[in-house]
């Protein structure tokens, strides 16, 4: 039985009293993957219960930050808006991060000159991670702290937007590119967690996860992502 059904089971059978807690509900789906667990075992598909707990664990984790996002959703819709007026008005974005960071730069950028779910223009945008050449060069030349400041330079035009992804919010590469981004007159939007790093101070807007649990986060900025290819989409497929 899902959670939502228990919980409305749980509600009619115990009056007003409410069933909210998540720990109670966690302790219900745990219930639940013993019984199936078992059953498994019982039909000669026996699964390795430390498996099935490592990925309920996950699970409870990851809905435990999504019913906790409050202001992050408005800071997603604040964010998804600036991007979508500098598009209209001819400006670009330039995305970066590391390692996982770095595949979500791509991915935002590849949504974007691509499209997300309907046809529309394409739209400037570029993931500094990409170009293997100008990465090893730069890092080689200039230290890996310089790999996306120095590509900033070269791209960044006024009013164009420099997105930062770092779960740390203290990554030496992003914290240059923004330094960099500000002195060209680039918009500063940067993806972190929920630790205060020095890269907060640099953003003239941040979306902040509310977990320092990296996993957590990057599943929000993906969600992020998403929302906010969904607002351009919409943006221009109306004024396509």
């Amino acid at each position: 039985m899902a959670i939502s059904k228990i919980l409305v089971v749980y509600q009619s059978n115990s009056g007003n009293k409410r069933f909210s807690s998540l720990a109670a509900c966690v302790a219900v789906e745990n219930k639940k993957q013993n019984l199936i667990a078992r059953e498994n075992t019982a039909n000669g598909n026996e699964m390795n219960s430390s498996t099935i707990g490592i990925a309920n664990a996950h699970y409870q984790q990851h809905r435990a930050v999504f019913e906790n996002l409050g202001e992050a959703l408005t800071s997603i819709a604040e964010i998804g808006q600036v991007i979508c007026d500098a598009l209209a008005d001819g400006k670009k974005l330039m995305i970066c991060g590391n390692g996982g960071s770095a595949a979500d730069s791509q991915h935002f950028a590849a949504e974007l000159v691509g499209r997300f779910k309907t046809e529309r223009r394409a739209l400037p945008a570029i993931a500094l991670s990409t170009d293997t050449s100008a990465l090893t060069s730069i890092g080689n030349d200039y230290g890996f702290e310089h790999v996306f400041a120095r590509q900033v330079s070269a791209l960044a035009n006024p009013g164009d937007i420099l997105v930062g992804i770092s779960t740390s919010g203290s990554s030496k590469n992003i914290l240059a590119a923004a330094r960099e981004g500000r002195s060209r007159g680039a918009k500063i939007i940067t993806f972190t967690g929920s630790n205060e790093g020095p890269l907060l101070e640099r953003s003239d807007l941040s979306l902040r996860v509310p977990s320092a649990e990296t996993a957590r986060i990057q599943e929000i900025h993906i969600f992020a992502i998403h929302c906010i290819c969904a607002m351009v989409d919409g943006r221009f497929t109306e004024h396509s």
